[in-house]
Order: structure tokens, then sequence, then C-alpha cells
């Protein structure tokens, strides 16, 4: 799971720890950065989408402070519309609480 909120935890999920932008574990976990490269926010579209499937990140929660990281991702957690990247598409799932749930899946070739 990649959020943009450092707040999202999943104690009881073991071992899946949601994937943020940035933050501490990038530099301070010693071959954190190696095993999970960090995911691209800052550039396309594509880029964010295939990075997540490459990286096996199955689902993507944004808040209303989506906009934080680029503007596409607040337009995205605005109009809950469809991300597709040449074979891979982030497809709005639902709505919990202020925080939106969307799901990455790889598009049979």
């Amino acid at each position: 799971m990649f959020t943009d909120r450092y707040d999202v935890y999943l104690p009881d999920v073991i071992p899946y720890y949601p994937r943020v932008a940035g933050g501490w574990d990038q530099d301070w976990l010693w071959g954190y950065k190696e095993k999970y490269p960090p995911v691209p926010v800052d550039g396309s579209q594509d880029a964010f989408v295939h990075a997540c499937a490459a990286q096996g990140i199955r689902f993507v929660v944004l808040s209303p402070d989506a906009g934080r990281l680029n503007d596409s991702f607040l337009s995205l957690y605005e109009s809950e519309t469809e991300w597709n990247a040449a074979g891979v598409r982030l497809v709005f799932v639902k709505k919990v609480g202020p925080l939106k749930v969307f799901e990455v899946l790889q598009m049979p070739e």
C-alpha cells in the first residue's frame, strides 16, 4: 500500500508496511532504500503507476491532503477518476472516512 499520510499504519497486518513519499525510513534504515526504492510522486502519473506495479504495491490510499504530493494526486482524490498507464490502471475502489482507496491493476497482455 502507498499513502500520502504518515499516520496510516497496519500494526496487526505484518509484514505490510505502508509506503509513503519520503520519510525517515528512506535514509535511516540500513538497506531500506535498496529494498524499497522511493515511489516517484513528483513526475508523471505513468511513472508513479508503473513504480507501484513494479514494487508490488496493490493499493493507493489518498487523503484530502493528497495535493502535497503534487496537483495530479489532488485531482485524482477529488474526481475519483482512473489513471491508465500502458498496461497498468489505478482504479477508485471506495471511500473510508476522508480517505479514498485506489487499486493498482495489471491489465492482461
